[in-house]
């Protein structure tokens, strides 16, 4: 990467980033060099569920979604998804939205978590007219 990152500013090209279809960078001075997931991969394999939103992990992460496989195989963990499109994994699905609104979607999974609980919806996800 290094090397490649040499090569675009040598043919005078200074936008050099790492971070996969992002095109909004106003929260950036915020966030953490490296993005984690606030627990090791490996422990990953023990939760009962989980909701991957806006990621082919496939693709971009592969051993999270071997992690994630192994979880749902083995474990019998409920995984979903919310994606912009929807992508084929090797582990059995409990749920999948495919909606290009992904903040609309989210703000919709939200709805539905909170009156599914008896409670009410945080600020911010009640939909605007």
């Amino acid at each position: 990467m290094y090397l490649l990152a040499q090569i675009a500013r040598g043919l005078g090209s200074n936008n050099v980033d790492h971070r996969l279809r992002q095109l909004d960078f106003r929260g950036a001075e915020h966030e953490g060099v490296f993005p984690n997931l606030a627990m090791r991969i490996a422990d990953v394999e023990v939760l009962e569920g989980v909701l991957v939103v806006g990621s082919n992990l496939r693709y971009e992460v592969p051993l999270l979604a071997h992690r994630i496989r192994k979880a749902a195989m083995n474990k019998g963990a409920k995984v979903a998804f919310l994606n912009p499109r929807e992508f084929d994994y090797l582990f059995p699905v409990a749920g999948y939205s495919a909606d290009p609104d992904l903040v609309g979607g989210l703000a919709a999974l939200v709805r539905a978590a909170a009156a599914a609980a008896g409670k009410p919806c945080p600020r911010g996800c009640v939909r605007r007219r």
